[in-house]
C-alpha cells in the first residue's frame, strides 16, 4: 500500500472519530471536544507506549485499517505521534496542559487539518488511562457522565452512552473502545510499555 492510500484512509479514519457521537442525539450534539482535558500531571505516572490501532465497523471482524500511535505522558505534557504501519510521521500532538500544539506532515495536512481535532484524540487517551476520580470530578458540573466498572469505562450524554472502554487499559493488553454513535470501534493493542523517570527524555518518532 502506498504512503498516499495509507494516509488517505487514516484521513478517513479520524474524519470519523471527529464526528463520532453526533447522529443520534437531539440537537445540541454532543462532541468529545466539549470533555474538558486533564492536565498530565492529574495522571500521576509517567511512561511511553507504543500502541497498534485497529479500526472496526461495530458488526465486523475485518478491520478498516490499523495504524500506530506512540505516546508519552510526564506531569509536564502529553505527547503523541501517529503513524503508518511502516513508521512514516502523519502528524504529532504536544499537550502541557494549556496549549495543544499539532503538526501534520505535508502530505495530508490541509484534509487532516480541517477533518480532526488533536483533543479528539487526547480525550480519548484521558479517558482510557487518567484516574477515574480525576475523570469524574472534571465532568461533574457537566451534562456528560463516566460511569468506572472493573473492566469498563462508559461515557454518556444524558443517559445515552457515546463512548464504552471495554477492558482495563491498566491492567490489559489489549482493549477495545466502542463508538456508538459512529457505529465504530478500535482495537488498540500495546506493543511497548516504558516508565519514565521524572524528567527522562522521551524518545518518540
Amino acid at each position: 500500500m502506498s504512503l498516499y492510500t495509507s494516509s488517505h484512509r487514516l484521513w478517513i479514519w479520524l474524519l470519523i472519530l471527529t464526528l463520532q457521537g453526533c447522529t443520534l442525539l437531539p440537537s445540541p450534539k454532543p462532541e468529545l471536544k466539549q470533555v474538558p482535558l486533564l492536565p498530565p500531571a492529574a495522571m500521576t505516572q509517567s511512561w511511553q507506549k507504543l500502541q497498534s490501532v485497529s479500526l472496526y465497523r461495530e458488526a465486523q471482524t475485518e478491520s478498516i485499517l490499523t495504524a500506530l500511535v506512540a505516546w508519552s505522558v510526564d506531569p509536564a505534557q502529553v505527547k503523541v505521534a501517529v503513524l503508518t504501519p511502516t513508521g512514516q510521521s502523519l502528524l504529532t500532538l504536544l499537550y502541557d496542559g494549556q496549549t495543544l500544539e499539532q503538526d501534520y506532515s505535508p502530505a495530508v495536512a490541509p484534509r487532516l487539518r480541517s477533518a480532526f481535532s488533536a483533543r479528539t484524540l487526547v480525550t480519548q487517551l484521558q479517558l482510557a488511562y487518567w484516574p477515574k476520580d480525576v475523570i469524574n470530578r472534571s465532568l461533574r458540573h457537566s451534562e456528560w457522565q463516566w460511569l468506572a466498572e472493573a473492566e469498563s469505562r462508559r461515557l454518556m450524554w444524558r443517559g445515552q452512552t457515546q463512548l464504552e472502554i471495554e477492558g482495563a487499559p491498566e491492567r490489559h493488553q489489549t482493549f477495545q473502545i466502542h463508538h456508538y454513535a459512529g457505529d465504530m470501534r478500535l482495537e488498540v493493542k500495546t506493543l511497548a510499555h516504558t516508565p519514565l523517570q521524572p524528567g527522562a527524555q522521551r524518545q518518540l518518532p
